[in-house]
């Protein structure tokens, strides 16, 4: 039990040296926009608190390759642009965000599907004939 107060003194040493660093971009996502709701609306503002672009959605990702995942009042998805422009002309019932070019999606209660960037439908699970 001697030990105990000296293990705890280098354990909380260890801790802070590893916390020590940078912090100035530790908690900003990379893209330099952020999503706030407020009045009913949601506001896309960048680091200076400028507003960039104003939308009716309920909920949103971060960007993620200059891409954001939003849900609008109506309860549909679609993906938009760091600018605020619509990146495809449809809405999905269901969306993830894009990750390497493609998003999981389920449009209109059909079979889920993966799409690129340019909304190509790529690979539908109705496709699917076999699952090892």
């Amino acid at each position: 039990m001697k030990n105990t107060p000296i293990f705890l003194i280098i354990s909380i040493f260890i801790l802070s040296l590893l916390s020590c660093g940078d912090k100035s971009n530790a908690t900003r996502p990379q893209t330099g926009h952020l999503f706030v709701f407020a009045d009913d609306s949601c506001y896309c503002i960048n680091y200076n608190d400028q507003v960039k672009f104003q939308t009716d959605a309920t909920f949103s990702t971060l960007f993620y390759n200059d891409i954001a995942t939003m849900k609008n009042k109506s309860g549909e998805w679609l993906f938009i642009t760091q600018k605020g422009d619509t990146l495809l002309p449809y809405t999905f019932s269901k969306a993830t965000v894009f990750s390497e070019g493609y998003a999981w999606v389920i449009k209109d209660k059909d079979m889920p599907g993966a799409i690129n960037t340019k909304g190509d439908m790529l690979i539908s699970l109705r496709d699917v004939e076999e699952v090892r």
